[in-house]
């Protein structure tokens, strides 16, 4: 299942222990200062994470629409940090399908995946474009 940080506030301790799994190198973020992040996130914000049937964190995204007067006033959805449990395939398409639907929805002339690890995949109908080693694109509409 795929839900919104803003709408569950899912509790720290699982996001400390999934940070801590992933990338053990990121410092661990205290109390205060994520639910700061939380109530301070606008309403072209957010953070996504997918939990497994346990509830379990297995990846997380932060997310954020830009309207663009270069793209005739058009949104564009930034999709950061894509940070998967194992690097796995399957959850990884899981996450840019669900970001895909839910620019889609927001009317997003694409989606911009800036990470570190190289997509392969992505919604049928919408192909990732590589636009660099750490950028890939995915168009919804011209």
């Amino acid at each position: 299942m795929i839900r919104s940080l803003k709408e569950t506030h899912s509790d720290l301790e699982k996001i400390q222990s999934f940070v801590q799994e992933t990338i053990p190198s990121i410092k661990q973020i205290n109390k205060d200062r994520y639910h700061s992040i939380l109530f301070e996130l606008q309403e072209n914000q957010d953070i996504f994470i997918r939990e497994d049937d346990n509830y379990v964190i297995t990846a997380i995204v932060t997310i954020f629409i830009e309207t663009c007067i270069s793209h005739g006033g058009r949104s564009i959805c930034h999709a950061h940090d894509l940070v998967v449990k194992d690097n796995d395939d399957q959850v990884t398409k899981e996450m840019i399908d669900h970001v895909t639907s839910y620019a889609k929805k927001l009317g997003c002339k694409e989606v911009l995946w800036v990470c570190d690890r190289n997509l392969k995949t992505g919604e049928g109908h919408h192909p990732l474009e590589a636009r660099d080693s750490s950028v890939f694109a995915v168009r919804l509409s011209n």
